[in-house]
């Protein structure tokens, strides 16, 4: 499946999220719905940021992603173009569960609206997603 296909694609997000994170399995890729939620991270994304999928899904992506000196006006801007489904690169000041922190740009890609993706876990409603991505980090 190629990015603009699965990028168009309605159906099983689970599905969806596994295409996308074949085609980018060096990155880091968080999916978010629309209210800022997670909803799914790859392996990658949990060794960056050392939350555990289960801790991560659920939560809003600034409360796993951010700290107190991470740059309020571009995480504004993230969030501005994860609510309203736009292409967005940011270069933000990231922390890690141990409070480590490093930079990266993030880049938020609308997914598409898929079935099952709605406000509520589990909703059958049509939602749309978005993956926010962070390439992969040199070793430190």
């Amino acid at each position: 499946m190629d990015i603009d296909m699965a990028m168009n694609a309605e159906g099983d997000w689970k599905m969806l999220a596994d295409d996308l994170l074949t085609l980018v399995p060096r990155e880091a890729v968080c999916i978010l719905s629309t209210d800022l939620r997670i909803v799914h991270v790859n392996t990658a994304w949990s060794h960056i940021f050392g939350h555990a999928a289960e801790e991560a899904i659920g939560s809003p992506w600034t409360s796993r992603c951010c700290g107190q000196t991470s740059g309020l006006g571009e995480i504004n801007n993230l969030n501005t173009a994860i609510a309203t489904c736009q292409h967005a690169l940011e270069p933000l000041l990231c922390y890690r569960k141990d409070a480590t922190q490093f930079r990266a740009v993030l880049a938020v890609v609308p997914v598409g609206p898929v079935a099952g993706a709605g406000p509520q876990p589990g909703d059958p409603a049509p939602g749309v997603l978005v993956a926010l991505l962070v390439p992969a980090l040199p070793p430190a």
